[in-house]
């Protein structure tokens, strides 16, 4: 199992029998907590099944998403060789099969595997330059325009062409998808209905799909030239 992390799979196994003696595997189901924001951070969790949101709250209990977790990842992403507590909450959004490893453990193990501590580097730049991404989608004005940046950035970190379309095999909500753009779930329900009607997005309760990639770019990249005058 921890051969499909891809920071263990060129491991050689006598190198991963001082993990494999400390982890603990839990299942989650739906809607259950991993850890709370805030909390004492004790673990670092490793995705086998299922998927995975963190999300911050605000003074007013509002929810803001930042990343959706799947199989093969790893989490939390900031915190390693410090004493700070978790940074987000974590909770399934599907049943879930995790294990976890004492922080402190994974933290030794690094140090002496320069190999293994550059691909985690590697993993941590790509969060950050999702992140960063995901601010500058935030900071536009136009509603419709951060949605369809979200489902575009989503589609290039989770998901795979096929013929029927950009699929992303997430099992996303209205009200998750406005968690992300950072608007009601009423506002969603109307934007998502207007993309389904016009054939650009499909979305079931396992996966989204954009059947027409092309359009949906399309009308991001329009957004972006207008920017500024609306």
């Amino acid at each position: 199992m921890l051969r499909n992390i891809p920071i263990f799979s060129s491991v050689p196994e006598d190198e991963l029998a001082p993990l494999v003696s400390r982890l603990k595997f839990r299942t989650l189901n739906k809607r259950e907590i991993v850890f709370t924001e805030g909390s004492p951070r004790t673990y670092v969790y490793f995705i086998h099944s299922g998927c995975v949101k963190t999300y911050k709250t605000d003074a007013d209990g509002h929810e803001q998403i930042i990343h959706f977790l799947q199989k093969g990842e790893w989490f939390p992403h900031n915190g390693l060789f410090g004493h700070r507590p978790y940074p987000a909450t974590a909770e399934a959004i599907q049943r879930t099969e995790l294990s976890a490893l004492p922080v402190r453990a994974f933290e030794e193990w690094l140090i002496q595997r320069p190999k293994q501590m550059m691909e985690l580097l590697r993993t941590l730049g790509d969060k950050i330059q999702s992140l960063t991404e995901k601010m500058l989608i935030l900071s536009m004005h136009e509603t419709e325009h951060r949605l369809i940046s979200v489902l575009i950035q989503l589609a290039q970190t989770h998901g795979d062409m096929r013929k029927s379309g950009w699929r992303i095999p997430l099992p996303l909500t209205h009200r998750e998808l406005a968690h992300s753009v950072g608007t009601s779930r009423e506002t969603i329900n109307r934007m998502m209905r207007k993309l389904q009607k016009e054939g650009i997005v499909a979305m079931n309760r396992k996966e989204c799909i954009i059947l027409d990639p092309a359009r949906l770019l399309d009308r991001r990249n329009r957004f972006g030239d207008d920017k500024g005058h609306g």
